[in-house]
């Protein structure tokens, strides 16, 4: 598998959260916009969830082909 690497952060930069595995953002959405949050203030990016990142853990759990399916995300906006 070819590795990619990532582009450097610049002010104004896009990034995607993904929840692949245990679903914390959907199971302690508090903690998960504090640290967002925080995230963008400190590196003045913005963050943008994936179609699933924000979901629970039992569904991620039931639901592999959509985590999946969110490691190739792409935001047109």
């Amino acid at each position: 598998m070819k590795k990619i690497k990532p582009k450097i952060l610049h002010p104004g930069s896009r990034i995607a959260a993904i929840s692949l595995s245990w679903g914390g953002p959907g199971t302690v959405p508090d903690r998960y916009e504090i640290g967002k949050r925080q995230f963008e203030e400190e590196f003045d990016v913005t963050v943008v969830e994936t179609a699933h990142a924000l979901r629970d853990a039992d569904w991620l759990a039931k639901n592999p082909e959509a985590r999946a399916d969110d490691m190739s995300f792409e935001s047109s906006s």
